[in-house]
């Protein structure tokens, strides 16, 4: 066990030691608190630099995505005919096998499609290809998704304390103009607590990420940005909650064996992601292994909590 931590740790001091951006942690990012949780995953906000971000906009197929794009919204275009209603057989029919890598497509409002593709190169290639499509690029609309409010989690709240008593810790700790929305509950470290996640505007994230932690009813309890993305524990990819998995096989997050991962023996650790990301696209020499797929160096950990940063409104 000596051995194997010690070579865990001098793998973690070599990531961070490398000059590739997708080796380092980022630098905003002060503590992190993994929560076994299929949907999301919280970090602490202590200190947070803010990233740099530019506003939203929309746009026509010829026009290229911001940098950090990696959705796109598809909608039938407002010229199309009734008989060209059925926006999925148009797109079916004039692109069948897109060349951009997509990772998923979800149906929205208006008759739209979410498309989540690989990388912003990928939104691009796919922009593209629509674009020089002489037929679709007469009926598809393309929108770049707005960015919306990040959200804050406050730890292990007692079940019988009411939201006004949390608002009112909040007020009084950091001066809020209004009260933060509501989004979800779920469980804490014990049945008789939750953690509360709310939406938290801009102005109000700014005098939250000043502090980690607020007091009521003669406790301290932590805060935190909390990071919306889903985990499979399945088969430990990225994008997928657990219920949705498609695979028949588990992988573990801790050896990457083919099992689940609260039945590893093994000592050693490697990150499946990474494993498959080497494989597939030959990031080898750029992706290290020796580490858990839950474990803040992991790169492509890195890469999902960087789109969801993207995708936020810090200012």
């Amino acid at each position: 066990m000596e051995q194997r931590t010690r070579i865990w740790i001098c793998q973690v001091f070599w990531t961070m030691s490398q000059d590739s951006s997708c080796l380092k942690p980022r630098s905003i990012i002060i503590d992190r608190s993994f929560h076994d949780i299929s949907r999301s995953e919280p970090i602490i906000i202590n200190n947070l630099a803010y990233p740099q971000q530019g506003p939203t906009t929309i746009s026509s197929p010829v026009c290229s995505p911001p940098s950090s794009t990696t959705s796109l919204l598809l909608y039938p275009a407002e010229q199309a005919s009734d008989k060209e209603s059925d926006f999925y057989n148009i797109l079916f029919t004039e692109l069948p096998a897109p060349k951009a890598k997509i990772d998923n497509i979800k149906k929205i409002k208006s008759k739209g499609l979410a498309i989540i593709l690989a990388t912003s190169e990928e939104s691009k290639k796919l922009i593209e290809e629509i674009s020089n499509n002489a037929s679709l690029k007469t009926k598809v609309s393309i929108k770049f998704p707005k960015k919306r409010h990040p959200s804050v989690i406050v730890y292990n709240v007692n079940n019988q304390i009411e939201e006004s008593e949390i608002h009112e810790a909040l007020r009084k700790c950091i001066q809020l103009e209004e009260d933060l929305t509501l989004r979800f509950k779920f469980k804490g470290t014990s049945p008789d607590n939750q953690n509360w996640v709310f939406k938290a505007p801009a102005a109000e994230f700014s005098k939250l990420a000043k502090i980690n932690k607020i007091p009521f009813r003669w406790k301290i309890h932590r805060i935190g940005e909390f990071f919306h993305y889903k985990k499979c524990n399945f088969c430990q990819s990225n994008g997928h909650a657990t219920k949705d998995c498609l695979n028949t096989i588990p992988s573990c997050g801790h050896c990457a064996g083919q099992h689940m991962s609260r039945d590893c023996n093994s000592e050693y650790i490697y990150c499946v992601n990474c494993i498959r990301n080497n494989q597939n696209f030959g990031t080898a020499s750029a992706y290290p292994t020796w580490h858990h797929t839950k474990h803040d160096s992991c790169p492509c950990l890195q890469s999902v909590i960087d789109n969801y940063i993207n995708s936020r409104d810090y200012f």
